[in-house]
């Protein structure tokens, strides 16, 4: 009896160490760990969990891709596996010191790694996943590297679409998602002229949608940490139509004086809202307003989104205007009355200070 029962403990022993030891996404055997980083990752309950999460979520998206598709998302995975530590070492020229700050620092990068790896279905089951790229590197500024930070972080990441194995469905697939990848590459290489990345963290990330049944909306977002009273941030949204298969104008929606129809109606809520906007004419508003790089489609209508410093001071925000289709019905084409019926439902969500619906 005594013999059975130290039997069935020992079992339980072996057992539960087993299952420590495999916590993560890889064997955290004491004889199979080779890098100072497998080991902090297997010795830290947290980190080993999320690695766990991680691995598991990798694979049961990498399962449901085509093997085109799985080779760019492994190498993908790889190159963030071996970004997160440095990202995480504030002295990137010595060796990793695991301590509190890079333990949070860890939690929190194997968190936003797990939301990036999830894959999103629009339409008729379309599988949207993304791919991610990820650097660091040396500030040259010595202020910065001497006050500020040691080492950049630059993350950038894009949606790659799968739709299906017809023929028809392949081609939808590569004309969307090249148009998906020139507009990322042409907003990260303008990002990178405008904004000189080379003392200063930056972020691209974007997030693709279908406002209606013809229509797929690409939203671009571009941070950077530029080490002054406070962070840099523009916005973009890129629209595409599934039946003319290519990027849409303000011209294929809206026709006629509506630039100037428009501009008169916005300027006056900016006015009202800031007393002394910085765009203080309708004419000199109608380049910002017909730049459809502003625009969101929602079901009530067209919401303009003006970046920061474009129409107000940097603490008014993003001001958001929102054109009802009621109103600006008269200069809609015919494209676009066909897609009113079937916009999202999507509740639009704006910052009430900021938010104006013309009248």
């Amino acid at each position: 009896m005594i013999y059975k029962l130290i039997k069935v403990i020992l079992t339980l022993f072996l057992t539960t160490m087993m299952l420590g030891a495999h916590a993560a996404s890889f064997n955290c055997n004491p004889s199979n760990l080779k890098r100072d980083i497998e080991r902090f990752i297997c010795n830290n309950k947290t980190i080993s969990e999320l690695d766990a999460v991680m691995g598991n979520r990798f694979d049961a998206a990498y399962q449901q891709l085509s093997p085109i598709h799985k080779v760019d998302y492994l190498k993908s995975q790889k190159q963030w596996l071996g970004f997160w530590p440095k990202s995480c070492n504030p002295e990137p020229a010595t060796k990793i010191t695991f301590d509190k700050n890079f333990t949070d620092c860890a939690e929190e990068a194997y968190k936003t790694r797990i939301h990036e790896l999830e894959i999103q279905e629009i339409k008729d089951a379309w599988r949207v996943f993304k791919l991610t790229l990820h650097t660091t590197t040396i500030p040259t500024d010595e202020t910065v590297k001497k006050q500020y930070s040691k080492v950049l972080i630059h993350d950038a990441n894009y949606p790659l679409i799968e739709i299906g194995l017809s023929d028809d469905d392949q081609l939808k697939e590569k004309l969307i998602n090249k148009w998906i990848a020139d507009s990322f590459k042409k907003t990260n290489a303008k990002a990178h002229t405008n904004f000189d990345e080379l003392d200063m963290s930056s972020s691209l990330s974007t997030w693709l949608s279908s406002p209606s049944n013809d229509l797929l909306s690409l939203e671009l977002s571009y941070k950077f940490e530029s080490y002054q009273a406070h962070p840099g941030w523009y916005s973009r949204s890129l629209h595409y139509s599934i039946a003319l298969r290519r990027g849409i104008s303000a011209k294929d929606l809206l026709k006629g004086e509506w630039k100037k129809f428009i501009s008169r109606k916005v300027l006056q809520p900016l006015n009202d809202a800031y007393g002394d906007p910085f765009v203080t004419t309708a004419q000199k508003l109608e380049p910002l307003i017909s730049n459809i790089d502003n625009w969101t489609f929602y079901k009530e209508g067209i919401a303009i989104t003006f970046n920061r410093y474009e129409v107000a001071p940097y603490s008014a925000g993003n001001p958001i205007v929102l054109l009802p289709w009621k109103k600006i019905y008269p200069y809609l084409t015919d494209y676009a009355k066909t897609q009113i019926d079937s916009m999202s439902n999507e509740e639009t969500i704006y910052d009430e200070e900021n938010h104006f619906t013309i009248k």
